[in-house]
């Protein structure tokens, strides 16, 4: 998708159609995880070492940590040729979460955003 960016009508298609469909199959997966485990939503422990909270920062947000961490610096030092520049500063570092598109590895901006629909949809 990313090398289409000469043709941006098709770029425009992918964008609407690849991302809803990868969030639409990881709530159907997670449904499934849920039917095999015979279990309900209401029924999931949200809170806790073991809680569902806790599971899903785990997987989803601490490779976005890591991933972000390990490219900030060599982003700040190449801040000349980027088109979006880096700041190393810890609010810099914490904006990344609340706008994923603003993250030094911008492509990753999906993994915070599924982190905080799962949590809105089980927890909320």
């Amino acid at each position: 998708m990313h090398s289409f960016h000469n043709h941006w009508e098709f770029a425009l298609w992918i964008d609407g159609f690849i991302m809803p469909l990868f969030f639409f199959v990881s709530g159907y997966l997670f449904s499934l995880g849920l039917q095999r485990k015979k279990i309900s939503v209401y029924e999931i422990k949200c809170f806790g070492k073991n809680g569902f909270l806790f599971n899903k920062a785990k997987r989803l947000l601490i490779p976005f940590v890591v991933i972000n961490l390990v490219a900030l610096f060599p982003k700040f030092l190449l801040n000349s040729y980027a088109d979006r520049s880096a700041e190393l500063s810890v609010t810099f570092f914490f904006r990344q979460f609340l706008y994923p598109k603003e993250s030094v590895v911008v492509f990753m901006w999906f993994l915070p955003t599924l982190f905080l629909v799962f949590i809105t949809i089980v927890c909320g």
